[in-house]
């Protein structure tokens, strides 16, 4: 599959973090999280002591949409069963949920991620946290809920 961007890490990663779908640059590149949110990302995570080479990083989509447009009920039909193969396939102890719509699609009673707490389901625990995109705009809500769940996840790593 053209412009289709999979998971990237190890299999035996014990902590997996799920974002939207990928970048321009993910696209290019042929890997998650590589664009300056991933950037972000790397920098926050190795902050905590969170190594990225560690991790196992995907999406909930794979393919890039212009606009960065949400995913639609058709993409994230098509593309759960891929999702839900690398969850099987790499067991992880952790899933971060970045952004409302990774969250959503595993937590459904959380209406956004700044009103979600972790939970754990049959021995993971999922992780909301805002999409570092949103961060590193500048938005001033989802700037205070990255930094406390940041706080949070230093505590359980």
């Amino acid at each position: 599959m053209e412009n289709v961007v999979l998971g990237h890490g190890p299999k035996t990663a014990t902590v997996m973090i799920i974002g939207e779908r990928p970048g321009a640059e993910e696209i290019k590149l042929g890997r998650p999280f590589v664009g300056r949110s991933g950037q972000f990302l790397t920098e926050e995570l190795e902050k905590i002591g969170i190594k990225r080479d560690e991790l196992y990083i995907t999406n909930v989509v794979k393919t890039f949409a212009d606009g960065n447009k949400p995913p639609t009920k058709h993409e994230l039909k098509n593309f759960l069963p891929i999702l839900e193969k690398e969850i099987r396939e790499v067991r992880p102890k952790i899933i971060i949920l970045l952004g409302n719509t990774a969250t959503k699609v595993f937590l459904p009673e959380c209406s956004t991620v700044k009103r979600c707490e972790p939970k754990e389901i049959k021995g993971v625990l999922y992780f909301p946290m805002p999409h570092p995109g949103s961060v590193i705009r500048g938005y001033k809500k989802p700037k205070e809920v990255w930094e406390r769940a940041i706080e949070k996840l230093k505590l359980l790593t």
